[in-house]
């Protein structure tokens, strides 16, 4: 969360991969709210090896890497994560029943109001 290079308290390994002779890995993912957040500041992703070698964004930034030889760059991309919203089925007469699903959407409790909108996105019912 703080792109220091550290596993701090909240922070998740997502997964493992395998690193192959040229330094590199490939590791697929699902982007979505947990463990990430609304907030792009607060998402970036990191990889740590078997030695505890890490990107850390505030270290020195010439590190040569060991079996290629390479220099390594010392920075992390962060990304915005946006919400989703859905209606099933999408068109509907009066009376019929709608499934709303939203997704990814900052976590809080969600409850009706007097005005009849919810949470946050607001759902005019």
């Amino acid at each position: 969360m703080d792109q220091d290079g550290t596993r701090d308290a909240g922070e998740v390994d997502l997964g493992q991969a395998v690193v192959a002779s040229d330094d590199t890995f490939v590791y697929s993912l699902t982007i979505s709210v947990p463990p990430f957040s609304t907030t792009q500041a607060d998402n970036a992703i990191n990889a740590i090896d078997g030695k505890s070698n890490t990107i850390a964004v505030d270290s020195d930034t010439n590190i040569v890497l060991a079996i290629s030889g390479d220099t390594l760059s010392q920075t992390l991309s962060t990304f915005k994560l946006e919400g989703s919203f859905t209606v099933t089925p999408s068109t509907a007469a009066i009376g019929d029943t709608v499934q709303v699903t939203i997704k990814d959407f900052i976590d809080k409790t969600w409850t009706k109001t007097i005005t009849g909108t919810i949470g946050a996105p607001k759902i005019t019912l």
